[in-house]
């Protein structure tokens, strides 16, 4: 089976509302990609996520719940 590592930019438009194409599209990716077991994310892809959206404003409680569900559908690879 295919794996694919997805990019900190996929997961940061599927959580931008103000992203009307890219948003949908990545939804779409990261669906696909965790139904068919090709979902993989690093820890620092995780790290870089948290550190983009935080800064955009997104509340640490929305932050966590995207990062649980996303660690829950992924295969997370640790940083070493």
């Amino acid at each position: 089976m295919a794996r694919s590592l997805v990019d900190t930019n996929i997961l940061v438009y599927a959580q931008d509302r103000k992203e009307a194409i890219k948003r949908p599209r990545a939804v779409e990716l990261i669906n696909r990609l965790s139904a068919g077991g090709e979902f993989v994310l690093s820890a620092q892809c995780l790290n870089e996520f948290s550190s983009v959206v935080l800064r955009r404003g997104m509340p640490i409680a929305d932050l966590r719940a995207a990062v649980s569900t996303w660690s829950g559908l992924a295969e997370v690879l640790p940083l070493t």
